[in-house]
């Protein structure tokens, strides 16, 4: 018998998820016999029948009716008996009144059963012999079983539960040693940085299942291999939550001297995030970067903790001097309240307190952008928040699910920044409610409330009814038939009546709404479907799935090995003349105002890269790749760090080519007079990503 405790989605789905019940699973993938009639059947993420319970891979669907007579926290037992599945009630006083004798003897051999195959495991990861650093649940049942044919006989505790109470870690059906690397290993590891993170993950597993500890030369020799902020980031996922509880960290840092001493200093920094403790860890980055002043990852941890304060300004100084490249998520935003906003008296005039100070070093430090300019901020904190290693799960479960059904690791992290994915995971996946908990005592005062008023908030497919461009757009939401308006700048200016926009309306503080996370453009055709859909109130997992291409095209890449992505980004600067002077010293002017980044690639000649270009008063950068967009912004935003970011677009370029076979395709659906069947993606992007306004 193997047990569960119910959950209550489990049993608004009639789903069990498969955490404790996987053997159970893989023997339902074709269907078994249930004992009270019908059949219950594996259901898997991404099959048929999607709908699981939220964070499962796999689950027992039954028969209508079949946990009817079940609450939430009751425990059941399945069992197989003649071929048939039986689910029956489990009274905890009969797991706990269980014969002590025999119930040690069961957990003796499932202790030691489950941390030989996860070691095992983990060394045959390691050892590039396998592809996965952990054993599989229902090789561990059958192992047991087979040391002891009738340990399952006895109505034990969940097995998920028991695991992790005897110091193992269970991830989406396997068991592994506390800290295995279950994300894999990081692309871009030299050998040496491969070689020091494996070192880490096996010194880690040593102590927390054998109690002994690295030698401190070897945790020495650790440390210096881990300096590399890739290496470290993912070490970094490795440690448990509290730093008390951790001692390998510890011992480290006890063992090396100098600038070494970031290393640890950090991976406690990170331990103590992991607690929730974020003073701590505010504690531990300043002597990790005091230990290192180019730890870069620890300067970068300490600019977030200052973002998340409103000190955009001391945010700013921090990326600066972690190098920090473009890529990091809300970097133009954070840009725009680098300085504070002008106040009465100019900011190089003696404060009027009579502190003899300049006002921009006294009380002039202490104003505050209205909150409704802060609001696209406000969420982009949160968007950073469920970004982190310890969110980052949930947002991957989304993105796999919207990259589609045939999609490969570089369409996966491409679905990870799409807006739909961000902020099905910020609300649906509770990502949100998390940030306000947490990151309580650092916001100001009035973002945390207007975060707050952001939690019952739900997204609208909206039908345009009229623009006032560059200012506002008014529509009528389909499902309530209520009318809103909502402001934004460059929507307002590209929106026509009638289209239709799915997107979630924000207050922005100041009694106005906002769409924060780019509202996607829906195709009229996919009107009926969509509306279909939202109905039924799916859960956020239908919703992205709606919107998941059903096949890919070969992914596209440039000369230099980048997915190929059609971009750009349009700015606002104050001083035109002097931001194109400044740039055009280190680009080649390729035509009448374009400047263009040219390098040699080797087997390829000159390539441009990208190009910035004036457009009527503004500069735009267009470039095939995210990366190469990227690079192109960072020497405008140095020629002006006040340079307002007007939108960005982002279209990998499979997803354009599927688009136009897929209009193709309509057009000749239309030609034979046929009607259009439901397709799945909705367009793809619609090109206007991460328009934040003022």
């Amino acid at each position: 018998m193997l047990t569960h405790e119910l959950t209550e989605e489990e049993l608004e789905l009639e789903v069990l998820d498969f955490s404790d019940i996987d053997l159970w699973v893989q023997l339902a993938d074709e269907g078994l016999p249930f004992a009270d009639g019908g059949e219950v059947r594996a259901r898997w993420i991404g099959g048929p029948g999607r709908e699981l319970p939220a964070g499962s891979v796999s689950g027992l669907h039954g028969p209508p009716g079949w946990l009817a007579d079940h609450q939430p926290g009751d425990i059941v037992g399945l069992r197989l008996r003649d071929g048939r599945l039986h689910l029956e009630a489990v009274d905890p006083s009969v797991i706990k009144g269980l014969d002590k004798q025999a119930a040690e003897e069961v957990v003796g051999v499932l202790v030691d059963v489950a941390q030989s195959l996860a070691q095992n495991a983990l060394r045959d990861y390691l050892e590039d012999e396998d592809d996965f650093p952990g054993a599989p649940l229902a090789s561990l049942v059958a192992e047991v079983r087979r040391s002891s044919p009738g340990a399952f006989r006895l109505p034990l505790p969940p097995l998920a539960a028991m695991l992790q109470a005897l110091g193992l870690e269970v991830w989406r059906g396997y068991v592994g040693v506390p800290g295995a690397p279950w994300q894999g290993e990081p692309a871009g590891l030299d050998e040496r940085n491969r070689s020091g993170l494996r070192a880490w993950a096996m010194s880690l597993a040593m102590h927390r299942t054998t109690g002994d500890m690295p030698e401190p030369a070897e945790l020495a020799a650790v440390a210096r291999s881990l300096s590399e902020d890739v290496a470290l980031e993912s070490a970094s996922a490795r440690i448990a939550d509290e730093p008390e509880r951790e001692p390998v960290t510890a011992a480290m840092l006890e063992a090396v001297t100098g600038v070494t001493r970031g290393v640890p200093l950090f991976l406690l920094a990170r331990a103590a995030e992991g607690s929730g403790d974020l003073g701590a860890m505010e504690s531990w980055l300043r002597q990790a970067a005091a230990a290192d002043p180019d730890l870069g990852i620890a300067l970068a941890d300490l600019a977030e903790l200052c973002a998340l304060r409103g000190d955009a300004q001391q945010a700013w100084q921090l990326y600066q001097r972690a190098r920090t490249d473009f890529r990091v998520r809300g970097f133009a935003v954070l840009a725009r309240f680098a300085r504070p906003p002008a106040g009465d008296v100019s900011r190089n005039r003696p404060c009027p307190c009579g502190s003899g100070r300049k006002d921009k070093m006294c009380h002039g430090r202490e104003l505050r952008h209205p909150l409704s300019k802060r609001a696209p901020w406000v969420y982009t904190k949160a968007v950073t928040y469920a970004t982190r290693t310890r969110q980052v799960d949930v947002l991957a479960d989304f993105a796999e699910i919207l990259a589609g059904e045939d999609a490969n690791r570089p369409a996966v992290d491409r679905a990870m920044d799409d807006p739909l994915a961000i902020d099905l995971a910020l609300f649906e996946g509770e990502l949100m409610a998390d940030f306000v908990l947490e990151c309580a005592a650092l916001l100001p005062a009035d973002e945390l409330v207007l975060a707050r008023s952001w939690l019952d908030s739900e997204r609208r497919l909206l039908e345009v009814v009229s623009t006032d461009p560059g200012v506002r757009v008014s529509c009528r939401d389909l499902l309530t038939d209520e009318e809103i308006e909502f402001l934004d700048v460059t929507m307002s200016r590209s929106l026509e009546r009638l289209d239709l926009i799915y997107g979630r309306p924000l207050p922005d503080g100041e009694g106005a709404l906002r769409m924060m996370d780019d509202a996607r453009l829906v195709p009229r055709m996919m009107r009926a479907h969509l509306l279909h859909l939202l109905t039924s109130e799916p859960s956020g997992e239908e919703i992205v799935e709606f919107f998941a291409p059903r096949s890919r095209l070969p992914e596209l890449r440039t000369t230099e090995g980048e997915a190929m992505v059609v971009c750009s980004a349009r700015y606002d600067v104050a001083d035109l003349d002097g931001v194109w002077t400044t740039l055009a010293a280190d680009l080649e002017e390729t035509a009448e105002g374009m400047l263009a980044e040219v390098a040699d690639v080797p087997g390829h000649g000159s390539v441009i890269r990208g190009t910035i270009s004036r457009k009527g008063d503004r500069l735009v950068v267009e470039a095939n790749s995210i990366e190469r967009l990227r690079r192109l912004q960072q020497p405008l935003l140095e020629a002006d760090p006040e340079a307002r970011l007007v939108d960005e677009s982002s279209v990998p370029m499979e997803d354009l080519l599927a688009d136009r076979a897929k209009k193709e395709a309509r057009d000749e659906d239309d030609d034979d007079g046929g009607e259009p069947g439901p397709v799945g993606a909705a367009g793809g992007p619609t090109g206007r990503i991460g328009a934040t306004e003022p």
